[in-house]
């Protein structure tokens, strides 16, 4: 569960990041701004492309995480399997200790 709560954390930053990058307003097709039209699709375009990165980077860590997440349950499963045919031996000692004392 807390392997979708951090997916879902890193969506939510990512879509905030990607709502900041688009303009409030889209830019006016005036004929007073032709010189400032190409400089701010420029500046658009490398925010976009650093965005981009940017996302491509936290998909990245997500996939990191998952792929941690799974290891550690497989861990886990190993460990819990490990665990209880320790306990079946220990009850098998003490009911071998308890029909010898007999």
């Amino acid at each position: 569960m807390r392997r979708w709560f951090c997916v879902a954390a890193i969506l939510a930053c990512t879509m905030s990041v990607a709502a900041r990058a688009l303009p409030a307003d889209p830019p006016s097709r005036g004929a007073g701004s032709p010189v400032s039209a190409p400089a701010s699709l420029d500046q658009a375009r490398q925010q976009l492309r650093r965005h981009r990165a940017e996302v491509s980077q936290l998909e990245h860590a997500v996939a990191t995480q998952k792929s941690r997440g799974e290891q550690a349950s497989r861990r886990l499963q190993q460990q819990d399997q490990t665990i209880g045919e320790l306990q079946k031996q220990l009850q098998a000692l003490h009911a071998r200790s308890a029909a010898g004392h007999r």
